[in-house]
């Protein structure tokens, strides 16, 4: 993996009300060229989810 010893300089946490506001902001992040692998969504249960926004 590409981000084993990546060290963020930003972290950002939200609360979005729908699905779509999050694949609006995964797709945004996903074209300012961040890296797939170093996103993460937690549902409203705080389970891990992976994101389907396309690059």
């Amino acid at each position: 993996m590409a981000h084993e010893n990546y060290r963020a300089e930003r972290t950002i946490s939200t609360i979005l009300k729908s699905e779509s506001d999050v694949d609006r902001v995964i797709r945004r992040l996903l074209d300012r060229d961040v890296e797939r692998g170093l996103l993460g969504v937690f549902s409203e249960a705080g389970r891990r989810r992976q994101s389907q926004s396309g690059s």
